[in-house]
């Protein structure tokens, strides 16, 4: 069938569940938060420098009310709280010489502390099997957290230990499944950056095929579990920052589709040389991201790129640069099939996000075999000729 069309057509658009627009901003703060950045107990500096930030995670002890910053930061919590997602520290691990790890009853008390002072979740760190937490531990700190109408926010390395259910003798002998579900959060710590040095190759292991690994398995537990997932770097010992690195951790942030990251500062803000310092890291502007990813994330030998309605993610994990692409307007040149990069003037067979324009006299041909295909918008010019109509799908808008 040949079909001519006039003036303007919008082509379909599909939708996949864990579409999100840009990565939101975390921070993860150990310091005093009343003297952060230099606010020297100024509690309205302080609220302001927290309001840059979508989700913030507070240090241990705050909740009680001995701690020389209590008062003051339930204040701050209370002028931040319609525009931040706060979340309290509380430790799960059971794994550190000469620390008394909290039992059940002990950690439903820090975790009404911190409700009362008006969080609305809870960080439970090391969180993990390695870090001796059973999933009946997991399970009852996490079941707590939601009865009081909070949210977790879990960190430990290794995912399996928190979405699976896998029988394991010692930490899960029933298969117990995960507590975790759409309420909740999972931090990975350590994104691409680790210690204030690029993921790299050591031996036979890459840590950009890990990263590609746990970011698939992650995705896969989100299909079925609901959580969102955040990440954070780590910086050297000096707590260094490194405006490249942060740039490239962002981007493949965004790629990864996580709903938050950040940059870490040195133990995280907690002691010197970074004591009750956050810098805010400014983040790469982008004039129309989309809102919606069109594709999974897709790879070309080392370079990884994703798909949104408006353009393309890429993250090269070799010369660790990544950018946004936006979209561009292709022309036909020439008569021929639509998969034909060489007739088209941008260079490339038109993405989902491009606009098309067919010029007269040409014709353009799509065949069954290419499968559904689109485009942002689509424009035909009088004599110019489409033939393809029946799998191409467009809509008038």
């Amino acid at each position: 069938m040949k079909t001519i069309l006039f003036g303007f057509l919008v082509c379909t658009i599909s939708h996949t569940p864990l579409a999100q627009t840009l990565p939101k901003n975390l921070l993860i703060y150990y310091g005093y938060p009343s003297l952060i950045n230099g606010a020297a107990g100024d509690l309205t500096a302080a609220s302001n420098i927290f309001r840059q930030y979508q989700y913030v995670v507070l240090g241990e002890g705050l909740e009680q009310s001995g701690h020389g910053d209590h008062v003051n930061t339930k204040t701050i919590i209370a002028n931040i709280k319609s525009n931040v997602k706060i979340f309290g520290y509380i430790w799960l691990g059971r794994h550190i010489a000469g620390r008394t790890p909290w039992n059940n009853a002990e950690i439903r008390t820090h975790v009404d502390l911190w409700k009362a002072m008006g969080v609305q979740g809870i960080f439970l760190d090391d969180y993990g099997y390695a870090q001796n937490v059973t999933r009946a531990r997991q399970d009852s700190a996490v079941r707590y957290i939601h009865a009081q109408g909070l949210n977790a926010f879990v960190n430990t390395g290794e995912i399996e230990e928190v979405f699976g259910s896998s029988i394991n003798p010692v930490f899960n002998p029933t298969g117990m499944g995960s507590p975790v579900d759409y309420r909740d959060f999972y931090l990975w710590e350590s994104y691409v950056v680790i210690n204030g040095r690029f993921y790299g190759k050591y031996l036979t292991f890459s840590e950009w095929e890990f990263w590609r690994v746990k970011s698939e398995n992650l995705r896969a537990y989100q299909n079925s579990l609901a959580f969102k997932t955040m990440s954070i770097t780590t910086p050297d010992f000096n707590g260094s920052f490194n405006a490249n690195q942060w740039n490239f951790t962002w981007y493949s942030a965004w790629l990864q589709g996580h709903e938050a990251t950040g940059w870490g500062e040195g133990n995280y803000s907690a002691s010197a040389p970074s004591a009750n310092l956050a810098p805010f890291r400014a983040r790469p502007t982008i004039a129309n991201p989309g809102t919606q990813f069109l594709t999974a994330v897709q790879s070309t030998e080392n370079q990884f790129f994703r798909l949104t309605d408006t353009g393309k993610i890429w993250a090269d994990t070799t010369s660790k640069t990544a950018g946004f692409i936006p979209p561009a307007v292709c022309q036909s040149t020439a008569s021929g099939l639509w998969n034909n990069a060489a007739i088209w003037s941008c260079g490339h067979v038109p993405y989902p996000y491009d606009d098309v324009l067919i010029k007269t006299p040409h014709i353009i041909a799509v065949t069954p075999a290419l499968g559904k295909l689109q485009c942002r918008k689509l424009e035909i010019q009088r004599g110019a000729v489409f033939n393809g109509m029946g799998v191409f799908e467009a809509v008038n808008r």
